[in-house]
């Protein structure tokens, strides 16, 4: 699965990030990733906790706002529930 990152220096960019693109997606994720410049190993993808999470809580991201047709098309799979795009 690739992953779509924007910055400021480079703009939209679609990454391959092994392990994080087994995430699974929600619309109102608990987590979010962004790109962290500073680190001891150079430059990284962080994954942070968008809220306090439970023990055991499933660690999700969101694969962006899209129909269901693109979500079956691309990813699969059609989100459950509501889908406002």
């Amino acid at each position: 699965r690739c992953l779509a990152l924007t910055t400021r220096e480079h703009g939209q960019r679609r990454l391959l990030v092994p392990i994080l693109d087994l995430a699974n997606h929600a619309f109102v994720p608990s987590a979010f990733f962004s790109l962290a410049t500073k680190t001891a190993s150079g430059t990284a993808i962080r994954l942070q906790a968008a809220r306090p999470l439970a023990l055991g809580e499933e660690v999700t991201i969101t694969y962006g706002e899209h129909t269901n047709a693109h979500f079956v098309q691309h990813y699969g799979f059609v989100p459950a529930g509501v889908n406002a795009f």
